[in-house]
């Protein structure tokens, strides 16, 4: 599947995805542009270890600080 990335998220196929991020910068979740459905989400330790993640769905392709 190709991914095309904008700033505020990516669209996969026909599907548009938009980031969810924290005040570093960090994706916590991604969402459908409907803004109604959830894919997936992460939680961070202080460190910028992957701690949590939820859903099934599309999984971004950046973590902690936008990296």
């Amino acid at each position: 599947m190709v991914r095309n990335y904008y700033r505020q998220g990516f669209s996969a196929g026909e599907d548009t995805f938009v980031y969810v991020r924290d005040h570093l910068g960090s994706v916590q979740a991604v969402v459908a542009d409907d803004g109604e459905t959830f894919e997936s989400s992460r939680r961070y330790s202080p460190w910028g270890e992957t701690r949590e993640t939820s859903g099934a769905g599309e999984a971004s392709d950046f973590g902690y600080t936008g990296h």
